[in-house]
């Protein structure tokens, strides 16, 4: 009998220490391929498939739609697009315009608090909106050699040499954004960026671990906006507690993971599983018209620094072929000679659509003869953690060389393509998505400093008439001027056409929006 019970006072022991251990090690995990997940209350945890890896979190240092897509959700900006593409105040509470627009004068919300605990003040506003503008090229070409100023504690002021319509909407603009980081952080920033990441956004930076994750934790202190949300405006909040953002840039393994519930979203998936998506009662696609693909020519040196040579190029491509292979489904893609989306009433036209998907190889070399052509090597960048850029590269290279063009394709990882387009001396085109601008100066084709380095006299001229118009349909005017302009004679780039954002959710996910990327503010997940 005492054999018995000690035996049996063995097992149980060695049942204890069991548990103990797995309880333990549940502690201490921080990354979330270590967790367990029957043991994990998937509740308070929100997982993100990237399709990219991140080159920066700093959004003044990078155009990057990936540092954008996680930016928004550590760092806020003063005033928010809304679903309509028209800025609304956000970490100020209210702002006045001058009758002659010069003069904006933003009222800051008190109490707003830095994930560090600090509380929100106009000279972290100032410290951070100018050195906004000093990096972001868009932010400047629009806006001009400005300073924001310190009026008081919570007042922040900015004087215009002239007035300028839409400056708000560049204030609230998604990529490069206007992000908000005390004072002391941007003073401390190095070169290449900012060395912490502390914004007021509902999630705060916990860690980043290269080409594998970057894990985010809900914001205790965080302070909403008392509005419905719309787009990038209004209430936003945290409704996990963790938030990872996993970097999956193999498409198939991103399509997997959901569908074995290891991942919760998927940004970025391959067009080409947009049927299996719909056909799968457990997933559902989530669709936004993310913008323009883009084809690039760099217009500072080399072969397409020629206004004939590029008209040359244009004339070959056909976009219709171009966007089958990059999508697959029609349901996704749209023909679209509009520089600005046939959502804005305001500023969309088709004007200069004879240039538009000509699909003519005959003219093509007929333009490159004249452009005096003569088989020198033209290089294209692409990387392959787009497929879709990929994949519309590929086609563009058999369009051109079948039009007699001698190409080069190069592909990259991310970070190595961001670093060579911005170098002229080694690519001639290179292929981007571009996202739909409010006004058209918040083009990104059309700036001076974007890699490809648009630079006309012409170009700047009408977009400061529109800046300056009276009227928008004055300014409607020497729009409708310019986009018969770009596509005639100067054409910075091919539009091939207009997609969708594509991202995925599992049934289990909630409240999950998408406004020019992903919204994880007022997303739950359920068991």
């Amino acid at each position: 009998m005492k054999c018995k019970r000690l035996i049996a006072f063995i097992f149980v022991l060695f049942i204890f220490i069991a548990l103990s251990a797995c309880n333990n090690e549940s502690d201490v995990s921080t990354d979330p391929e270590d967790s367990d997940d029957s043991t994990n209350n998937q509740n308070n945890k929100l997982v993100v498939a990237m399709h990219a890896t991140i080159p920066t979190l700093d959004p003044h240092m990078s155009v990057g739609s990936e540092t954008h897509y996680l930016g928004r959700h550590i760092f806020e900006t003063i005033v928010a697009l809304d679903e309509n593409y028209i800025a609304v105040p956000h970490l100020a509470e209210s702002v006045d315009v001058s009758d002659d627009n010069m003069t904006y004068t933003f009222h800051l919300r008190e109490g707003v608090k830095f994930h560090n605990g600090k509380e929100m003040k106009a000279e972290d506003v100032v410290a951070s909106l100018n050195r906004w503008i000093e990096r972001a090229s868009m932010a400047y070409d629009y806006l001009g050699h400005v300073t924001f100023e310190e009026l008081d504690e919570y007042t922040v002021g900015l004087e215009l040499d002239r007035p300028v319509n839409g400056a708000l909407e560049i204030l609230a603009m998604e990529k490069q954004f206007g992000a908000i980081m005390p004072k002391e952080v941007i003073e401390s920033a190095e070169e290449d960026g900012v060395t912490e990441f502390i914004g007021t956004g509902p999630f705060k930076f916990e860690e980043w671990k290269k080409s594998q994750y970057v894990h985010m934790k809900r914001f205790e202190d965080y302070s909403p906006v008392d509005s419905p949300p719309s787009g990038l405006s209004g209430k936003r909040e945290a409704l996990v507690d963790d938030l990872y953002f996993e970097i999956v840039t193999d498409s198939s393994t991103r399509l997997v993971g959901l569908q074995t519930g290891e991942y919760d979203i998927g940004i970025a998936m391959s067009y080409d599983d947009y049927e299996d998506v719909v056909n799968d009662s457990n997933l559902e696609p989530v669709m936004f018209k993310e913008g323009y693909l883009n084809f690039i020519y760099n217009k500072k040196e080399g072969i397409m620094s020629d206004s004939k040579m590029r008209q040359a190029v244009n004339a070959a491509i056909d976009s219709e072929e171009i966007l089958l292979a990059s999508f697959g489904s029609e349901e996704i893609f749209s023909l679209d000679p509009g520089y600005m989306g046939s959502e804005m009433a305001n500023w969309y036209t088709d004007v200069g659509k004879e240039a538009y998907n000509q699909a003519d190889p005959e003219k093509a070399k007929q333009l490159a003869k004249e452009a005096g052509y003569d088989g020198e090597e033209i290089t294209i960048v692409s990387t392959r953690e787009y497929e879709y850029w990929y994949n519309a590269t590929i086609v563009l290279k058999q369009q051109l060389d079948e039009a007699g063009f001698n190409t080069n394709l190069e592909v990259y990882d991310m970070s190595t393509y961001q670093d060579v387009r911005e170098d002229p001396g080694v690519m001639d085109i290179y292929i981007t998505g571009t996202t739909l601008g409010a006004t058209p100066s918040s083009l990104l084709p059309l700036t001076t400093g974007y890699p490809g380095w648009t630079d006309d006299d012409r170009i700047s001229d009408a977009l400061e008439n529109i800046l300056l118009a009276e009227s928008q349909d004055d300014a409607f005017e020497y729009w409708e001027e310019l986009q018969e302009f770009l596509w005639l004679d100067y054409l910075p780039s091919s539009i091939v056409g207009t997609y969708d954002f594509f991202s995925v959710k599992t049934d289990k996910v909630d409240g999950y929006t998408v406004f020019a990327g992903p919204n994880l503010w007022n997303t739950s997940v359920t068991e």
